[in-house]
């Protein structure tokens, strides 16, 4: 025979001997698919929202080869599943497993949501203040209370501070998923919180006292940063500092009060005297062609050893000044 007419021959032997292999390949996947054992396992029909009740129109069985891929804890009859309360949004097509629902008695709605030492709390909101809607069941938020007080100098005016950082929401309006709807929010008046118990009084009370602003946290961000706060002094500059203490003016000395603008009369048997208080001192004028006399000059009477002006002796003293004689 000859070389050339090997050569078909070869090649045919070659792609049958491929054929052949990826038979018996064949054969040996079935048979073995055929050995597998085929069980009964609930799935869902539809998405079932957590928190919710599962209704037996949300669930359907089917049977299935049984592989690895189903773990463990899941159902295979639909009346244990029905009237069960899931921790977890289930989507289409899921093999329900005992690990998506809450334990047995669970109630429906928020209260499967809310852990130990936790509280919900509602606030209300609008488009501003709830961040034009985009908030969602499941995000993060800070709370801010803005409230009029009273500041140091007395005067009022209108705080702004953040009182709640990197707090869950528990729910949007009556809603507890998230819109899967191109992430679109839902226009609701109302936000419930998920705070701890000793926050619950504080945001009651801030609702109750001023306005709620909520700022929505990126999905990454759970630090809690220092509380910080504004006022409308602050924003605006309309108070200077005040000086410190060193730097404050030392008080004037206080002068000597005279009763300025008052006189005393005196009068003593023929003589008149009268007492001015001014900022001078005290003058004294006496009527009768006395002489004048300040209380800044030396005191005749005292320098003379007389008791004064109101000595009875007043008449010899006017008499050895020649001012008056009584004659």
């Amino acid at each position: 025979m000859k070389k050339v007419a090997m050569i078909p021959l070869a090649l045919g032997l070659l792609i049958g001997g491929i054929a052949i292999k990826l038979g018996l390949d064949t054969l040996q996947e079935a048979k073995a698919g055929a050995r597998r054992k085929i069980i009964t396992t609930v799935v869902a029909i539809a998405e079932i929202p957590a928190t919710s009740i599962i209704e037996a129109s949300m669930i359907k069985t089917v049977e299935t080869p049984e592989t690895p891929l189903l773990g463990k804890g899941y159902f295979t009859e639909a009346e244990k599943v029905v009237g069960r309360v899931p921790a977890y949004s289930i989507a289409q097509g899921v093999v329900l497993r005992e690990s998506l629902l809450s334990p047995p008695g669970t109630p429906p709605g928020l209260a499967v949501r809310i852990q130990p030492g936790m509280r919900a709390v509602t606030v209300k909101v609008n488009e501003v203040t709830g961040v034009a809607y985009q908030i969602q069941p499941g995000a993060r938020v800070d709370v801010i209370a803005v409230m009029a007080v009273v500041n140091r100098e007395g005067t009022r005016e209108t705080v702004s501070r953040i009182i709640l950082q990197d707090v869950e929401v528990g729910a949007v309006g009556r809603t507890l998923q998230a819109s899967s709807q191109d992430g679109k929010g839902r226009a609701s008046k109302s936000v419930t919180l998920l705070v701890k118990s000793t926050d619950a009084p504080r945001l009651h009370l801030a609702q109750t006292r001023g306005k709620l602003t909520l700022a929505l946290r990126s999905g990454d961000d759970n630090e809690i940063a220092e509380a910080h706060s504004a006022t409308e002094s602050e924003l605006l500059g309309i108070f200077a500092e005040k000086p410190a203490e060193s730097e404050k003016p030392a008080a004037e000395p206080r002068k000597p009060s005279f009763s300025q603008g008052r006189d005393i009369t005196v009068v003593h048997g023929s003589h008149i005297r009268i007492h001015r208080f001014g900022d001078q001192g005290v003058s004294i004028t006496t009527v009768g062609g006395a002489v004048n006399r300040r209380s800044g000059e030396d005191d005749m009477d005292s320098r003379r050893g007389r008791g004064g002006p109101y000595d009875s002796d007043d008449d010899d003293l006017d008499e050895a000044d020649g001012e008056w004689s009584p004659g």
